[in-house]
């Protein structure tokens, strides 16, 4: 449903693009609608991207977004989302801190 939503105003080249990203981003060999509504939604989330900004706050804009969507996704593991990131747990509380997110989480270890 979310795939005939979409406007496509990129055709072929955008849904081959998505679908690049779906395979790189995705954490095994099925691709879940909740990794879809991440790399495409219809126009939902799109209010944080306004244009004109630098490349470089785009960009952390975007690791922000990407890092709390896969804590969120996980439910807040965040040992199995620095994994599903390709990172060491102490690399992404790095890399969170650097961005200015909260690391609230790292006094209360994950609980599994």
């Amino acid at each position: 449903k979310r795939l005939i939503a979409h406007r496509w105003p990129g055709n072929v080249r955008e849904l081959r693009n998505l679908m690049e990203r779906l395979a790189y981003l995705s954490d095994g060999d099925r691709i879940d609608a909740d990794d879809l509504a991440f790399v495409l939604s219809p126009g939902a989330d799109d209010d944080w991207f306004r244009g004109g900004e630098p490349l470089q706050d785009a960009t952390k804009q975007f690791q922000i977004k990407y890092i709390d969507r896969t804590i969120e996704r996980l439910r807040g593991n965040v040992t199995e989302a620095a994994k599903a990131l390709g990172l060491h747990r102490s690399n992404l509380y790095r890399k969170m801190k650097q961005l200015g997110m909260s690391t609230d989480t790292e006094s209360s270890e994950d609980e599994t």
